[in-house]
């Protein structure tokens, strides 16, 4: 588990600085960009979903 999400946040910090191009995948990724920086608010957010098969989707299963 814990080597999986090593391999998931590397994987992520590549696509987002561009090591990885795949702009379907980036375009996919939710970003939660605010006016000020209040230091509470999270990078990124994981929109909701209308199904329950969208919630057990890999991108969207929680740890």
């Amino acid at each position: 588990s814990s080597r999986r999400d090593l391999a998931d946040i590397s994987f992520l910090y590549k696509l987002i600085n561009n090591y990885i191009d795949a702009p379907y995948l980036l375009k996919h990724i939710s970003f939660n960009i605010l006016a000020y920086n209040n230091g509470t608010t999270p990078t990124f957010y994981l929109p909701s979903h209308s199904t329950n098969y969208l919630k057990k989707t890999p991108l969207f299963l929680e740890a």
